[in-house]
Parts: C-alpha cells; structure tokens; sequence
C-alpha cells in the first residue's frame, strides 16, 4: 500500500505511520523501507503517536502550467517556456483533446486550419 501511495504524485507527500503489533526489529526496518515515515507498535502510548511528527517533508503540490492560447505562450511555475510554432500547434492540439489518441491525419488536419485561420 505504501508503494501505491509514493507512486502517486498528488499523495506521495503523504505522511505514512504505521500502528501494528508486529515488534521485531525486521519488521520495523521493512516497513520503513516500503516507504512508512514513522513504525509504531502496540500497545502504544497515546503521546507517541500525537507527538509523531513525519519525516517527510511537506511538498506544496506544482502550479499547473498555463497554456495561453491568445499569446500563444506557456506558462510553468511561473517560467515561460520557449516553444516552436509546431511545438505549440502540436501541444494545443493533444490538450484540446483530453484522453484521446490523435492521428497522423488528425493533426495534419489541424495544422492546416491554423494556416487557413492565419494562424502561426
């Protein structure tokens, strides 16, 4: 479980403490190797666990980037990143068509409106 949440980028800043009875030495130092923060046994002293305070930093998710279609710009962590006009036509394309495989023909189709509209 602990694998499923570090390998997701909006949890992995999730502080994990395990509360178990499992007291040997090996089962604390796996549990602390698959990614818990802190190996608590029972019984257990409420202090301890109120006091627990997570190893793991406290990561402020990333800002979006910011796709402006109008200046033809974008926009990461408020950096502006340097795009060609086909590096720009291309990441329009595939972000107006969220979950959805674009083919060759497709965008081909695409970059031929934007030349039509006058586009760059």
């Amino acid at each position: 479980m602990t694998q499923i949440v570090r390998g997701d980028k909006t949890l992995a800043a999730t502080p994990i403490i395990m509360l178990t009875a499992r007291v040997e030495d090996t089962d604390k130092i796996v549990g602390l190797e698959l990614g818990a923060d802190d190996y608590i046994t029972k019984p257990f002293n409420s202090q301890v666990v109120t006091g627990s305070k997570p190893r793991r930093p406290v990561v402020s998710p990333p800002t979006p980037p910011h796709l402006d279609l109008d200046q033809r710009t974008l926009t990461i962590d408020s950096e502006m990143v340097e795009l060609t006009r086909t590096e720009f036509n291309l990441l329009e394309a595939f972000l107006s068509n969220p979950g959805y495989t674009l083919t060759r023909d497709e965008l081909l189709k695409t970059w031929a409106t934007h030349t039509k509209a006058g586009r760059p």
